[in-house]
């Protein structure tokens, strides 16, 4: 895996700024490594850690993936997580060069079908970036 240099870095975090502008149910997003390390984020408020979502996104990757393979479900691509005051939605980026997550925490009111589309096209934009700046 080759590390983010700080060109790709503020590619991501201004495309994560573009997702929050542009959906203003979307609170925060994180890039992370599936080894739960922090690559960009962006968020409304400062109340969220981005290296502790790192982590915890890792985790839960982690174990989706292994609760896939148990139940022959396939490869986990997302996770969706329903709190009583948010949803969070953690989706694979797939980037041969460095497999990462996208971690995107929402208010109670979003509809669940537009931020997937949304979380879909930012995921589309970032695998893009990398593809361009790997090669």
């Amino acid at each position: 895996m080759t590390p983010m240099n700080k060109v790709e870095t503020a590619l991501l975090t201004r495309r994560l700024q573009d997702l929050l502008a542009e959906h203003e149910s979307i609170l925060a997003a994180v890039v992370a490594t599936h080894d739960g390390f922090e690559v960009a984020y962006a968020q409304r408020q400062g109340a969220l850690s981005p290296a502790r979502v790192a982590a915890m996104a890792s985790s839960l990757q982690a174990l989706g993936s292994s609760m896939a393979a148990e139940t022959s479900s396939g490869a986990c691509t997302d996770i969706i997580i329903n709190g009583t005051l948010g949803r969070l939605l953690v989706r694979d980026i797939a980037d041969a060069q460095m497999p990462l997550l996208l971690c995107v925490q929402t208010t109670t009111e979003t509809v669940l079908g537009s931020v997937l589309f949304a979380v879909r096209e930012c995921l589309t934009d970032v695998a893009g970036l990398l593809d361009r700046a790997h090669h």
